[in-house]
């Protein structure tokens, strides 16, 4: 018949394995994982501890537990990127949204809808136009991107372009189905360099509120953009030409030169 321990001893067996995986745990907790904040891997350092102590036993290594708490965190995809700030992926989120937008077909010869996202599409106006997102730009992917609560325009006082966003508006239209679809996006965007409260006609009538941010180096705020060459240009700019996440090849000559 088998010998079954006596409850005293189950016990302390379970408070030396609880020890050794606190101690383990205290020994993982500052491990580096690439594109995942601190906090959250001190986080798994203790299921990834305890683990550890259940599968190889009390005298567990520190480089197994490493190896389960990376295991862990790797198989989460929605880590990734958590060691950035709120601003930024909120930022990226709206410029990488699709949305179907109308563009002429073959040859000119009717009309097809092509899929595009906000950030392309803002971008191309900026090449296309010397004063990127003047209300008398026509473009249809434009307009359909206003409609959505973005808008690129130049302020009247001749200053560089700057990009509008109608919080509520994009909150309802492009952020619907995701984790920023209940949070008051004006307050995280505010957070960015050069964020300013204002107000703006998106349809030419009906002025919404929202905030504006600068032009010149959104998209590499938002890490969209790689920059892959850049050389000094006149009125001590920098020519830098970049490479969109769209794969779209872009020039701007508004850097200033440091």
């Amino acid at each position: 018949m088998t010998a079954f321990p006596r409850p005293s001893n189950c016990a302390n067996c379970v408070m030396r394995s609880w020890k050794r995986a606190v101690g383990l745990a205290e020994s993982i907790r500052n491990t580096v994982v690439a594109g995942v904040h601190g906090r959250l891997v001190e986080s798994f350092a203790v299921p990834a501890a305890m683990q550890a102590v259940m599968m190889h036993g009390r005298d567990v290594s520190r480089e197994a537990a490493v190896e389960i708490l990376r295991r862990m965190i790797g198989g989460r995809a929605a880590l990734i990127g958590q060691g950035e700030r709120d601003e930024v992926q909120l930022l990226r989120d709206i410029l990488s949204s699709v949305v179907r937008v109308p563009e002429p077909g073959p040859g000119g010869n009717g009309t097809v809808h092509v899929e595009r996202t906000v950030g392309q599409i803002l971008a191309t106006e900026v090449r296309r136009n010397g004063r990127p997102g003047l209300d008398t730009s026509n473009s249809p992917a434009v307009t359909t991107v206003a409609a959505m609560g973005v808008k690129l325009y130049c302020p009247r006082d001749g200053g560089p372009a700057r990009i509008f966003i109608a919080d509520d508006i994009v909150r309802r239209q492009l952020l619907r189905d995701t984790r920023w679809a209940t949070s008051r996006i004006d307050q995280i965007l505010s957070r960015l360099t050069g964020a300013e409260r204002e107000q703006q006609r998106l349809d030419g009538t009906v002025r919404c509120r929202g905030l504006s941010l600068p032009w010149a180096g959104l998209l590499a705020a938002a890490r969209l953009w790689t920059i892959v060459a850049a050389r000094p240009a006149a009125g001590r700019q920098w020519s830098v030409a970049v490479r969109c996440s769209e794969h779209v090849s872009i020039t701007e000559n508004l850097l200033p030169i440091p």
